[in-house]
């Protein structure tokens, strides 16, 4: 009967906290930091040797696919052909910690939200902390 009761709750709980929307605006932040990692990886490749750059290609096809690969080979294969990686490598990285940014400020916001955490602060304070916070976070992580 307890098990039954907590299992209800939760079920009850999961929907008041609009946990699908709050996930999909996750996952939607998470899929933004996909280009400017490919940024990035354009530009890694572009410094590295043809054989590093291949076995680096095939992990990525490991992971992805072998057809998501194949368009992601010829992406960067166009791109160290026209010598652009070292170009774009700077602006990749500001997008990725931006994307990165917004992705661990709306799991804060998210978890605030379901454990109904109040804020005392104004919201543009609000936003700068969190902000603040989640790129200290991408940077200890990353580091």
């Amino acid at each position: 009967m307890v098990i039954w009761r907590i299992l209800k709750r939760a079920i009850v709980d999961f929907f008041k906290d609009d946990v699908l929307l709050l996930s999909a605006g996750l996952a939607f932040y998470s899929a933004l930091s996909l280009a400017p990692l490919l940024m990035i990886l354009l530009a890694v490749t572009g410094l590295i040797s043809d054989n590093l750059a291949a076995a680096l290609i095939d992990q990525i096809k490991a992971l992805i696919g072998e057809r998501a690969g194949q368009g992601l080979s010829l992406v960067i294969s166009n791109a160290r052909q026209q010598n652009i990686g070292s170009q774009i490598a700077g602006l990749g990285i500001v997008a990725v910690l931006l994307s990165a940014t917004l992705v661990f400020a709306h799991l804060r916001s998210s978890m605030n939200r379901i454990w109904k955490v109040a804020s005392k602060h104004s919201e543009i304070v609000i936003w700068l902390l969190s902000r603040l916070m989640a790129l200290g976070l991408v940077l200890i992580i990353g580091a």
